[in-house]
């Protein structure tokens, strides 16, 4: 699943209104489409972000869900890394770097 111009768009537009839920669940599919990709690293790296969120029930258990899977496939230094990243990025900092690598 390629990062379409439709999610960018969305995710463009949620980082303007800063609508936050908007933001969470578009970084979701972002991070399911770089799974599906194989880029596990940059998706791991999303959804370790979104656990520092406060979100839906429903968007809780996919997140979590996506993050236990990629957890035992990467090296534990990727994981901590991304953990430690978590802490120290923001949210719109996350949708500034997604809609700049699909810019590219």
């Amino acid at each position: 699943m390629p990062q379409t111009d439709d999610m960018m768009d969305t995710l463009r537009s949620a980082l303007e209104t800063d609508s936050v839920t908007d933001m969470l669940v578009t970084l979701l599919t972002v991070a399911e489409n770089r799974f599906v990709d194989g880029n596990n690293a940059q998706s791991f790296a999303i959804v370790a972000l979104l656990r520092e969120y406060p979100m839906p029930d429903a968007l809780v258990a996919q997140v979590e869900m996506l993050y236990d899977e990629l957890e035992f496939q990467l090296c534990p230094r990727v994981v901590e890394d991304a953990k430690a990243r978590a802490l120290e990025i923001t949210l719109e900092a996350m949708v500034l770097e997604v809609l700049n690598e699909s810019a590219r």
